[in-house]
């Protein structure tokens, strides 16, 4: 007797997949969420998270207004403006500005326009001088942002006749 013939044959194939639905469900408030964060990139490569905000504070004839950034990325330069005006009718002399260092601590590479007179350990002073009645004066300073984080400071300005006006300001730094 001859052993039987045994031919090749094609391996044994799995079974067939149970059946499983291929459609995606999410509710709306899934759909709304995911289309919102989607936008948050876009957003931030178009600047939509910088901003600059303006104040004023008045003491007497003494004007202080302030422009300043709000929100910026780390790494990104820009301005500070402060002006101050005499709306009074006498000359104020002696106007000084003041700039906190715990607000200038988050930036870095400082360019003062004018420069300072007095820099210490609790801020830049900048001596603006004599403003006769009606002017104003401009101190400009740049700014990089180099510590992600809130900072906020007490910019001051005064006079010698004892007029002093106060804005705080604060600047969100996004890493």
């Amino acid at each position: 007797m001859k052993p039987p013939v045994v031919t090749p044959s094609d391996p044994p194939s799995p079974p067939d997949p149970p059946p499983f639905p291929r459609k995606l469900r999410a509710g709306w408030l899934q759909v709304v969420g995911v289309g919102l964060l989607s936008l948050l990139p876009i957003a931030a490569l178009t600047g939509a998270f910088e901003g600059e905000r303006e104040a004023s504070e008045r003491a007497g004839g003494l004007e202080l207004e302030v422009r300043y950034p709000q929100r910026m990325r780390h790494g990104t330069a820009t301005t500070l403006e402060v002006r101050l005006s005499n709306h009074g009718h006498d000359t104020l002399t002696d106007a000084l500005v003041h700039l906190p260092d715990r607000y200038l601590s988050g930036f870095g590479d400082f360019r003062f326009m004018p420069e300072p007179q007095r820099l210490d350990e609790h801020g830049v002073r900048v001596a603006i001088g004599e403003l006769a009645p009606g002017q104003t004066r401009k101190l400009i300073v740049a700014l990089k942002a180099e510590h992600a984080g809130v900072h906020d400071g007490r910019i001051s300005a005064a006079a010698a006749d004892g007029a002093t006006a106060q804005l705080e300001v604060t600047t969100l730094v996004l890493p």
